[in-house]
């Protein structure tokens, strides 16, 4: 993914990740000034294609990047959305509006800038058609960042959904993420740990299944 980055021209400074990420962040405020959110779904969709596949690239990288550090999934989300604020609207990395929501509301603080940035990767997801995306978005948005803003039923419903449409794109691995989530905020509303217990076997079965362990 790297490589590919280098030939579209955004690769990324992993030596120096944090010179490289305030720099990016700087880029980025100034490519939101005088900008609404929510008026982003409407954005036009990219037309240049180096900069579709580098948003393609860039989603790919996030994932892995997660279990890379903090600095570095900022960093290649951050570079994600300033793509889309200076190019448009990218089928596979619109997801990245719901992470760069979870990072506004738990790293930033602005919990309410975070909820629309989650809600704008789901609507985007949406807007495209691609349900394994939505699955994607929803996790993301339901599972860090909606729970600060919604109430724990409609994030469960939420959750649930993005379950199915993940099972059914074959979004596998965070349909098994999600499952996580669902039981958890069950659990939270109070539901007790023997009524969990069936849906509990249900879900470790999904996990054997689809080898996406819990």
């Amino acid at each position: 993914a790297r490589a590919g980055r280098r030939l579209v021209g955004t690769d990324l400074d992993l030596d120096q990740p944090e010179g490289a990420l305030g720099a990016v962040t700087s880029e980025l405020e100034v490519a939101m000034e005088g900008r609404v959110i929510d008026t982003l779904l409407d954005a036009p969709e990219i037309e240049d294609p180096r900069a579709l596949v580098a948003g393609r690239l860039l989603k790919v990288g996030a994932a892995a990047a997660f279990y890379a550090g903090p600095v570095v999934y900022s960093l290649i989300i951050f570079k994600a959305v300033n793509l889309m604020l200076r190019n448009g609207a990218s089928p596979d990395a619109c997801t990245l509006y719901s992470s760069y929501g979870q990072i506004v509301s738990a790293v930033q603080g602005d919990i309410a800038a975070g909820d629309a940035w989650g809600r704008l990767g789901v609507a985007q997801s949406e807007r495209f058609d691609r349900r394994d995306n939505v699955a994607f978005s929803i996790f993301l948005y339901a599972g860090f960042v909606a729970p600060w803003t919604t109430h724990l039923p409609g994030v469960v419903e939420m959750l649930e959904r993005g379950y199915r449409l993940g099972v059914e794109s074959g979004e596998l691995r965070f349909s098994g993420y999600t499952l996580v989530y669902v039981l958890l905020d069950k659990y939270f509303l109070g539901r007790p740990l023997q009524a969990l217990e069936p849906e509990l076997d249900e879900y470790m079965s999904f996990s054997v299944q689809t080898n996406s362990p819990l």
